[in-house]
């Protein structure tokens, strides 16, 4: 009787943990784009089903609320900290102070449509890399809308890489042939009329772009 009830015990904490860094995987995870991801995301909900249902449906269902409530409040910290991370590096750079740095996105998102199409966190992580690129305030207000409008019209994926990589292409473009950041327009109209008349995606000219440029300045 003793080694059955310890073994129930060790089920329902091995349950809760399996419980907890699922719902935890959830939250934090983008959503599903590939079958693959499809397919690992509906194990996950069949492996917590089978969770909840050995713990007993009471006490599973606390446990599951309870989870659901510390999994975003994990994630809601965590998220917290990037912000903090993103408006504190922006300052870093530029000079300003974060409740500045906060103005200065969200001031770009109201009065862009293509910043607001972005997301707040996308225009954020656009005007964090181009400070890194010491770029000032007043350049990033000027080029990271042609940026956001430039991923967005050619469906890049709005993430850290690729923002990285079209703001790296992008800004150097502009600091190799002498353009000011007002000029930011004239390289994106560039890139998308050599887009439309080559057979090369988008991203495809991008990274050509990078490579071409690392040849010339390491020449």
């Amino acid at each position: 009787m003793g080694e059955l009830l310890t073994s129930m015990v060790i089920l329902e904490v091995v349950s809760i943990l399996i419980g907890y860094l699922l719902l935890y995987y959830f939250v934090r995870r983008k959503p599903p784009g590939t079958f693959v991801e499809w397919a690992y995301n509906l194990i996950s909900i069949i492996l917590l089903i089978i969770a909840v249902v050995t713990i007993g449906p009471v006490w599973g269902s606390i446990i599951l609320v309870s989870l659901f409530l510390g999994t975003f409040l994990i994630s809601g910290i965590q998220m917290a900290a990037k912000w903090e991370q993103i408006y504190t590096d922006i300052g870093l750079h530029t000079g300003l102070e974060k409740n500045r740095s906060k103005q200065l996105t969200k001031e770009l998102r109201k009065s862009h449509k293509a910043c607001k199409a972005a997301g707040l966190l996308s225009v954020s992580q656009i005007a964090q890399r181009l400070a890194e690129r010491n770029r000032t305030p007043n350049e990033i207000k000027q080029i990271l809308p042609h940026i956001a409008m430039f991923m967005i019209a050619h469906q890049f994926k709005i993430n850290k890489e690729n923002i990285e990589r079209v703001v790296d292409a992008i800004d150097r473009i502009l600091r190799i042939f002498g353009y000011n950041a007002s000029q930011a327009q004239r390289v994106v109209d560039v890139l998308t009329q050599v887009d439309l008349k080559s057979p090369a995606s988008a991203d495809e000219l991008i990274e050509g772009f990078r490579n071409f440029l690392d040849r010339e300045q390491s020449n």
